[in-house]
């Protein structure tokens, strides 16, 4: 087992966001002397999400057909698992803004529960902008020991695939005591809705007026899901 972290990016058409998703990742880890292998799992794209991943330094897994979100997800982890990474964090390709401290939080807590060989799934809440309201997500983001990915991998995930959800197929595989919270991450991501793809002068404005701060300062609603 060589350690380390291992970013999973499961990605289907997301050609003009997911360069800005690994810059940002990059960027919030060096800030906290952190590093990561980013592996982009091209969920058989027909744009250039695959060509711009590696352009940023990425890995690139790239399915032969569409199979989707959880699969995509699934081929990560077992890349992350062959590695022996101690750490594996699973992000959207569409992330706009990250905060190195909870991200950071979230490598250390599982590279730990490695360490001491326990299973373990980190979550941390994230913001979603949807067309009308920002939304909080408290399914959010995800990370696992090595234990973890696993367990994971080891188990039925067909049922995953099959439709009842990623994060609820997780909530239900890891028990109480596997599972932490890191509140730190609330206004950390900022997700956008299907309609902004591919616009540059909407993600522009949307990078610059919709972090965490702003959403406060202007009184936007904060619905919890």
């Amino acid at each position: 087992m060589d350690g380390g972290t291992v970013i999973v990016i499961p990605a289907w058409n997301e050609q003009g966001w997911v360069q800005n998703t690994i810059r940002k990742v990059n960027e919030a880890l060096k800030k906290f002397d952190k590093t990561a292998r980013i592996i982009v799992v091209d969920d058989g794209s027909d744009d250039d999400t695959g060509k711009q991943a590696l352009a940023e330094g990425a890995e690139v897994l790239r399915m032969p057909k569409r199979v989707g979100k959880a699969n995509a997800v699934y081929a990560g982890l077992k890349k992350a698992r062959d590695s022996g990474a101690a750490s594996t964090v699973i992000l959207d390709a569409d992330i706009l803004q990250v905060s190195g401290a909870f991200l950071s939080e979230m490598i250390s807590k599982t590279a730990k529960a490695s360490a001491e060989k326990k299973s373990l799934m980190v979550i941390s809440p994230w913001l979603e902008l949807r067309e009308d309201f920002p939304t909080i997500h408290e399914s959010g983001i995800r990370a696992f020991s090595l234990p973890g990915v696993h367990k994971i991998l080891s188990s039925d995930y067909k049922g995953a695939v099959k439709g009842y959800g990623l994060e609820l197929f997780f909530d239900r595989l890891f028990a109480k005591d596997e599972t932490q919270i890191v509140e730190g991450g609330r206004d950390a991501f900022i997700g956008r809705e299907a309609k902004y793809h591919g616009d540059a002068r909407k993600f522009q404005r949307l990078e610059i007026d919709l972090t965490g701060d702003l959403l406060e300062k202007r009184g936007l609603p904060k619905n919890r899901h």
